[in-house]
């Protein structure tokens, strides 16, 4: 297989509607990796409100942590309210307790929306190389 080249935020994005088969909405989307390859793409949908959403995230770490190989996590939001030039990123409060979550749990964390150049060469995993994880997560 080919490898897919991600050297931008535009194109970890573009990737996630490609693995997703849709462009999402009011989604956050995550990608777990292992080292520079390409593994399972998580979509859920936003809460529905900006404040703490401790829950929420708690819920979405727990099944990002599913994939055991995971090194680290792209993160991205799909969202219709406005940010930046003067309006403050939404869902600010989640992300980063999702971010605290998963840096806890051993994971890099790259939100997408910010990074100059994500990865240079990444690689779909094979479905038979992805391994079955139990619910107990990544403690």
């Amino acid at each position: 297989m080919e490898p897919i080249r991600i050297s931008s935020p535009a194109d970890a994005i573009s990737y996630m509607g490609h693995s997703l088969g849709y462009w999402p909405k009011e989604s956050l989307v995550c990608v777990a990796l292992e080292g520079k390859t390409l593994g399972p793409t998580l979509r859920v949908n936003l809460p529905r409100t900006t404040g703490p959403a401790e829950n929420y995230a708690e819920v979405v770490a727990h099944s990002i942590g599913i994939d055991h190989d995971a090194t680290a996590v792209l993160i991205a939001l799909f969202t219709h309210q406005p940010w930046g030039q003067g309006h403050p990123k939404p869902f600010v409060s989640m992300i980063q307790g999702l971010k605290r979550r998963l840096l806890t749990a051993g994971l890099l964390v790259h939100d997408v929306d910010r990074r100059p150049h994500i990865l240079r060469h990444v690689r779909r995993r094979q479905p038979h190389q992805l391994r079955q994880g139990n619910s107990a997560g990544r403690n």
